[in-house]
This record gives C-alpha cells, structure tokens and sequence, in this order.
C-alpha cells in the first residue's frame, strides 16, 4: 500500500478530500505508512487556509517524522503549529492562548531530541505561565 501512496501523490494530482481520507485511514503507529503518510500530511497542511485544520495536520505530521528519525523535520512542523497559534493568540488571546499553551506542550518532546535544555525548560514555563 505504501508503494501505492507514493505512486500516485508523487506523479498526479489529488484532491484534497482523497488526501485527507488517505490521512484519517493510514493506522498510527504504523511505520511501514509513515513516510508515505508523512507526504500526505505535507500536502494537507500546506494547502490548509483554516489555521486550525492547518495546525492539526502539522502535529500528525511532526508525530509521523519522529516516528522515521527525521527529527529536525518533526521540530521544524511543531514549531510550525507555534507560530501559527502565537499569532492566532496575539490577536485573539481570550480564544487561542489555550492552543498556543497546547503546541508548547508538544515541543519541548521535539526539543529534547537536540540536547536544547533551556529551549526546552523555557517552552515549558511558558506553556504553564498561560495555563494559570
């Protein structure tokens, strides 16, 4: 099935709806589909307007990249999800200080991956500072 997937999304185009029941029915943990989910989930993200459903698709996605070892990519797409909900809550922090709370939550795991001790120590401060 993987050698499917990457067939057709690496030669055709495809329509968001089929991208995004390819995601929701690729089974997690699964390292076999990962990386061919991994091409999914970019595709999905990327062509995301709603932030929201953007943010979702870049935490599947940062999950499926540390599963294969591509650490720097899986940091690269949760910090991604932090910047997008830090300016969602710089203009409407009453809605999405929580969310922003929710992907520091997360990145301290992908931080840790490079010995970033005080990154990791000061995305976690943060995170609790909102919460209370």
């Amino acid at each position: 099935m993987g050698e499917l997937l990457s067939e057709v999304i690496g030669g055709q185009s495809v329509s968001r709806e089929t991208l995004r029941r390819v995601a929701e029915a690729s089974p997690y943990p699964s390292f076999a589909l990962a990386a061919h989910t991994a091409v999914v989930l970019r595709r999905l993200a990327d062509a995301s307007i709603d932030h929201g459903e953007r943010v979702g698709w870049l935490v599947d996605l940062s999950n499926r990249l540390a599963d294969l070892g591509r650490r720097e990519e899986a940091l690269a797409a949760i910090e991604e999800t932090g910047a997008i909900r830090r300016q969602l809550a710089k203009d409407h922090p009453d809605a999405f200080l929580p969310g922003l709370a929710a992907s520091l939550d997360k990145l301290p795991g992908r931080l840790v991956d490079f010995g970033r001790r005080e990154q990791t120590l000061a995305a976690i401060e943060q995170a609790v500072t909102i919460r209370r």
